[in-house]
């Protein structure tokens, strides 16, 4: 729908036009996303394209998709003008094919994504739950929670590999609270608000965070609807009184919350849900107990004689690993711009000896993996003053499709020490120019281990890419 201005709201245009009032204008802000890669879902119009410009004006190049062609060219010459790079489409967010074509491309002309803003979303129907058609509610949902799923989704992979991303959900106080007359609205800004918290944590020991950000009430077009469309005035005339009372939020208090997460001001508090009205550098400050106490999530309240009983603190103390990511477990993934059957190359012969060792080591024996179902592998090695030897067996091997691996060692590392019976298990997954390398390390013995592993499997990554580059002749 077009902009419909309501006397007591303020045009969005006007907010983004004066933006360069608000952000970035005394050159402060200048620098501080330089090198980022933001992907922003409904970039096109209100919040999203608020914060692209902002991130445009702080340095990042900016992928941006929208529904609205004309919205989207109006969009990427906004960015432009701001300073920045902008690879921009227009798309269906839960369009998983067309999503992952337009992220595809904005990796190669811009880079791997290491910002993504999921902020594109639907009011939904405006109506009581039993007169909404149903395809009108589901329609909701899948706009506010299978959007943000595909495109974390597609850029996930590369923020692992790489150790660093930051992924900012836009929620709503309907996350956290029950309405009348808009279920989906509330039901997919709910499960948002949780599934951030579950992905928070399966992403912490691969340096990613994840918010769920609370924007406030702002003049946007989905504002206007909610009060203006005969739905909105029928069923939810409170909503104009946000308005009247002055209690909306301007646009750049929105965006310079989504500026200082996505720089990284808020990374303790990943997983968390995190509220406009509050400050950030207290929630910071608090960050330990707001862990510990398991705030700004979402929880039962319930009576204090009925959640004391022994049955609960046995459910708590039996449920108390599923709120962090497993100790024993390391996944990775890489895109290499060859064939599956050359990445699975890499792992045998001479080619091995150029990607595994780190820069600083020395081969203290010749290396050994022939790659053949039942052989035995040994790689042994020193670095930074410490041995180390890793052998086993060659589980499988399909030279365009798996490797699979019993994975042991014994080192002086006083980290790793020695321990048998991992397994490491590499998938070759054909994608357009290329292959995707997925490395999957089971077994392991404690989180410090899995840690130091992460490390160690993401610089053999990076490794394969050089050497794959180094034999294309091309810069990396």
């Amino acid at each position: 729908m077009r902009w419909q201005k309501a006397a007591c709201c303020r045009p969005i245009l006007a907010v983004v036009a004066n933006y360069h009032d608000l952000v970035s204008n005394d050159g402060e802000q200048g620098g501080l996303l330089q090198g980022e890669v933001a992907l922003i879902s409904g970039g096109s119009r209100g919040i999203g394209l608020a914060t692209a410009v902002a991130f445009a004006r702080a340095g990042a190049s900016v992928a941006l998709v929208g529904r609205s062609a004309d919205a989207v060219a109006d969009a990427a010459r906004a960015v432009r003008a701001a300073g920045a790079p902008v690879v921009a489409r227009q798309a269906d967010v839960v369009d998983e094919e067309a999503m992952a074509d337009f992220v595809e491309e904005s990796r190669d002309v811009l880079g791997p994504i290491t910002i993504l803003v999921n902020n594109a979303g639907s009011i939904g129907p405006i109506a009581p739950f039993g007169e909404t058609p149903l395809d009108e509610w589901w329609r909701c949902i899948e706009v506010n929670l299978r959007g943000p799923a595909v495109c974390t989704h597609l850029v996930i992979h590369d923020m692992v590999a790489r150790g660093r991303g930051r992924i900012i959900n836009i929620v709503s106080g309907a996350g956290a609270s029950s309405f009348t007359y808009f279920s989906a609205y509330i039901a997919s800004k709910t499960a948002l608000v949780r599934w951030t918290e579950s992905l928070a944590a399966e992403l912490a020991p691969y340096g990613v965070h994840a918010f769920a950000m609370e924007p406030g009430t702002v003049a946007t077009d989905m504002s206007s609807f909610s009060m203006t469309s005969s739905d909105g005035r029928r069923w939810i005339p409170w909503f104009r009184g946000i308005f009247d009372a002055g209690l909306d939020v301007p646009m750049g208090r929105v965006v310079d919350r989504a500026l200082a997460l996505a720089a990284g001001a808020g990374d303790a508090l990943s997983g968390r849900y995190i509220l406009l009205a509050e400050d950030l550098e207290i929630l910071v400050a608090n960050a330990p107990q707001i862990r510990r106490e398991a705030m700004y999530s979402l929880r039962m309240s319930r009576l204090p004689e009925a959640r004391d009983s022994s049955r609960d603190a046995a459910m708590r103390a039996v449920r108390a690993p599923s709120e962090v990511a497993s100790p024993s477990v390391v996944c990775l993934r890489r895109r290499l711009p060859v064939t599956p059957r050359e990445a699975f190359a890499l792992w045998g012969g001479d080619a091995v000896v150029s990607w595994f060792i780190p820069d600083d080591g020395q081969w203290t024996e010749a290396p050994t993996m022939e790659l053949e179902g039942g052989r035995s592998f040994s790689l042994r090695m020193s670095a930074r003053g410490e041995n180390y030897s890793i052998y086993g067996v060659v589980v499988t091997a399909v030279s365009d499709a798996r490797l699979s691996l019993k994975w042991n060692w014994d080192s002086t590392s006083p980290v790793l020490g020695s321990y048998s019976g991992t397994a490491v298990d590499v998938k070759f997954v054909r994608v357009d120019g290329g292959v995707d390398v997925v490395i999957t390390h089971e077994g392991l013995p404690s989180e410090a281990v899995r840690d130091a592993y992460i490390r160690g499997w993401r610089r053999c990554l990076e490794g394969m890419d050089r050497l794959v580059h180094q034999r294309a002749g091309t810069s990396r």
